[in-house]
C-alpha cells in the first residue's frame, strides 16, 4: 500500500495511461 501522497498520484497516472480512466487509485473488478 502506497504511503504517501506522490506514490497515490503515481499510481492513479499509471493508471490513466493503462486504462484513460483519470483520477483512479488503481482498482477495477
Amino acid at each position: 500500500v502506497p504511503k504517501t501522497e506522490d506514490e497515490w498520484k503515481s499510481i492513479a497516472h499509471q493508471f490513466n495511461n493503462k486504462w484513460q480512466f483519470p483520477n483512479c487509485i488503481g482498482a477495477l473488478d
